[in-house]
């Protein structure tokens, strides 16, 4: 996930300024992120050889689609018009301009999502194949992935053998964008811990580079405040979450590459980084993030180590 921001800088350097920038973006309000779980996300989206993407410099402006599901139109028209016009117009555009990537070359389709979440994958063959059957629907988040933006269901039977295409048709895809962004507005649980007023992550990769190019984004109504002074909380709180999406998230740490493509992670036969059980993530290596102890940090009163 080679990802460049309009500075110089070095990867562990890149964790240390978004982390300012998120926690500067939230000072009001508390983190919640959930990230996803390792079977909540797809890999192994084809969108184009490894030797075209790689060879590609990182000089494109990130180009985010966004998608309403309609439980955004239901919002009322106060709302709806400021998330519309003003809200996810300014916070993506925020995002547009301070993230460059390898520009997405071919039209996105994501990949279905697999039945129990088997999936076979095939040497030489750059796409991923279900065990037995594709889910009838795919999700990302809250919202149905449309028809019109998936692959074909490419299927093989349970011993992996016997594997071929369900249904030839495909649809368009998604054109000239590097991540699609998929927005709801419901009223859901999480939406009533805390002061939660937009939840945010990715649910799908691409193969080559593992960079999320499909996220969602979920705005909890009764949360949405109309005044003219909560409007920068607001807006801050959505840039906030893209981000997450977009990269910032304990589940893509230790997706991240350097700036020649190349893992900063080691990874396991299955092409992943190693699974920390206990945070139901991929373990980063100590290339993307470090622990540092500062000893005999002075505060009042003494020194502590912290």
């Amino acid at each position: 996930m080679a990802v460049k921001v309009k500075w110089k800088c070095h990867c562990v350097v890149l964790v240390m300024l978004f982390s300012n920038i998120v926690s500067g973006m939230f000072t009001r309000r508390h983190c919640s992120h959930h990230h996803p779980k390792p079977h909540e996300v797809v890999h192994g989206v084809h969108i184009e050889p490894a030797h075209v993407m790689k060879k590609r410099s990182v000089d494109q402006p990130l180009r985010i689609l966004l998608y309403y599901d309609e439980s955004v139109y239901r919002l009322d028209e106060e709302k709806f018009q400021l998330i519309n016009n003003t809200v996810l117009p300014e916070a993506v555009h925020f995002w547009e301009q301070a993230l460059m990537v390898r520009k997405t070359g071919n039209a996105i389709r994501l990949n279905r999502k697999c039945e129990n979440n088997q999936v076979f994958y095939r040497k030489g063959d750059p796409y991923s194949y279900c065990k037995n059957a594709c889910e009838e629907k795919t999700m990302c988040g809250e919202v149905q992935v449309p028809e019109e933006h998936l692959e074909v269901c490419r299927t093989c039977n349970a011993t992996g053998m016997d594997c071929g295409v369900q249904d030839p048709s495909v649809g368009p895809g998604i054109e000239d964008a590097d991540f699609v962004f998929y927005v709801s507005a419901m009223e859901t649980e999480r939406c009533h811990k805390g002061l939660t007023v937009a939840y945010a992550a990715h649910c799908q990769q691409e193969a080559v580079l593992d960079r999320p190019i499909a996220g969602h984004a979920n705005l909890c109504p009764d949360s949405i405040s109309t005044k003219p002074q909560e409007l920068e909380i607001l807006l801050s709180t959505v840039k906030h979450e893209i981000l997450h999406a977009l990269g910032f998230s304990v589940s893509l740490f230790a997706f991240y590459r350097d700036a020649d493509g190349n893992p900063l992670t080691p990874r396991e036969d299955n092409g992943k980084p190693l699974l920390n059980e206990r945070l139901q993530a991929r373990q980063w290596s100590e290339k993307v993030i470090q622990t540092v102890v500062r000893r005999n940090w002075r505060v009042h009163g003494g020194v502590v180590d912290r």
